[in-house]
């Protein structure tokens, strides 16, 4: 799918069989959920999966969108459109475990991870209800204040 220029200017290229997902799994599969990580080519990913798309309403997709490694196969702003063409709305994944429903007309720069679902609304609900979660929440709090295990390792030797 491409020539990708190596560190120090060098190409190399790799033969592989490809196929579509469309042309993958059978007529009846009804798709749920998808994780994307394809360094760029995510377009020609979703066109090939189409039809899961249009036979799986409650499909979400989970994609890198990165606008550099988009640049080789479709500009980001086509990308954007034609996500939105297929009837998703565009959520980022932003710091904190929490999602933000991209509006239309915003443009999407950068690095990003990105959920496209039909329901922004009930996805954003769910993922707030789930950040209360106490075990959550816990986890949270011990990354924000990870314990000095040497000072408490030298308070349990000193029994």
């Amino acid at each position: 799918m491409s020539d990708v220029p190596l560190i120090g200017g060098a190409r190399q290229s790799v033969q592989v069989d490809m196929t579509t997902i469309d042309a993958f799994l059978p007529a009846d599969i009804v798709v749920d959920l998808v994780k994307i990580d394809v360094e760029g080519h995510e377009p020609m990913v979703l066109r090939g999966m189409e039809q899961v798309i249009e036979r799986s309403p409650k499909i979400r997709i989970i994609l890198e969108f990165f606008d550099g490694m988009l640049e080789h196969s479709l500009k980001s702003a086509d990308f954007v459109s034609y996500i939105r063409g297929l009837g998703f709305h565009i959520c980022r994944c932003v710091d904190g475990f929490k999602l933000r429903l991209v509006p239309p007309g915003e443009a999407i720069t950068g690095f990003n991870y990105l959920l496209l679902t039909r329901t922004p609304d009930a996805d954003i609900a769910t993922i707030e209800k789930r950040r209360r979660f106490p075990p959550i929440r816990f986890k949270r709090w011990l990354f924000r204040h990870t314990p000095d295990w040497h000072r408490l390792r030298r308070i349990w030797d000193q029994y």
